[in-house]
C-alpha cells in the first residue's frame, strides 16, 4: 500500500491545531488531560541573598502549583533550617503556620530510626529537618507542592519532598514535608529562605502549574 500525505487543512476536524494539541479519534483538536507540569518562572540568585522568590502564580489556569529547589546553599557554614513563606495578595504572610517533618534514616551513618519535627504556630513551613552547612559539595534539593492556590474559601496546603546533606557527618537526609497556612485567599507568590543567614549565588527555584 502506497503511503500518502493528507494536508491538514482537508481533514474534517474541531477545535484549533497546535504545539500544544493533538488530533483525537473523534477528529477533535485537544490539549492532553492530567498530570502535565508547565514551567511558569526560573529565578536564579546572581549574588548571596537572605531569600529567593517566585511570584508568577497562574491562578487563572491552575490551582495546583509545585517549586522545584535546586542548589540551595547556606552562605555561612554552621548547619541550618530552610523554611517557606506564602504571600497572599500583595502580602507575604508572617504567621498561622503548622507544619511537621519526617526524616528517613540516613544513609552512611548505619542510622536506622526516624527522625521528626513540627510545629502548630510558626512563622514560615520549615520545609528540611536535618541542618545544612556550605561545606564542600553540601546543599538542598527537592519539590514542594502546593495545593488551592487558586480557591481563595480554602487553607493553603503543602507537602513535598527534600534532600539534604548533612553539616555534621557524611550523612543524606531524604525527608518528607507538609504543612498548612491558616489563611484563605489566593496565593500570589512564595519565597524560600534559611533560618538564618543568606542563601548563597546560585540558588535556584522554577515555578510549575499542574493540570
Amino acid at each position: 500500500m502506497a503511503t500518502t500525505k493528507v494536508d491538514i487543512g482537508l481533514i474534517d476536524t474541531t477545535g484549533t491545531a497546535s504545539s500544544s494539541t493533538f488530533l483525537r479519534g473523534d477528529g477533535a483538536w485537544a490539549a492532553p488531560v492530567g498530570g502535565s507540569l508547565v514551567l511558569l518562572e526560573t529565578d536564579t540568585l546572581g549574588g548571596a541573598a537572605s531569600e529567593i522568590q517566585s511570584t508568577a502564580f497562574d491562578n487563572s489556569t491552575y490551582n495546583h502549583h509545585r517549586i522545584m529547589i535546586q542548589e540551595l546553599v547556606p552562605a555561612t557554614d554552621g548547619g541550618v533550617t530552610a523554611y517557606m513563606q506564602l504571600e497572599i495578595g500583595d502580602t507575604f504572610i508572617t504567621a498561622n503556620y503548622a507544619w511537621s517533618t519526617t526524616r528517613m534514616p540516613a544513609a552512611a551513618t548505619g542510622q536506622t530510626s526516624f527522625g521528626y519535627n513540627y510545629d502548630d504556630v510558626d512563622t514560615g513551613i520549615r520545609i528540611s529537618s536535618g541542618t545544612t552547612g556550605s561545606g564542600t559539595g553540601e546543599s538542598m534539593v527537592g519539590y514542594i507542592d502546593l495545593y488551592n492556590t487558586a480557591d481563595s474559601g480554602l487553607y493553603k496546603m503543602v507537602s513535598g519532598r527534600m534532600n539534604a546533606h548533612s553539616h555534621n557527618t557524611v550523612e543524606n537526609y531524604p525527608m518528607y514535608v507538609s504543612g498548612l497556612l491558616q489563611q484563605t485567599g489566593q496565593v500570589t507568590g512564595c519565597k524560600v529562605y534559611w533560618g538564618s543567614g543568606n542563601i548563597e549565588a546560585g540558588g535556584t527555584i522554577k515555578l510549575y502549574g499542574i493540570s
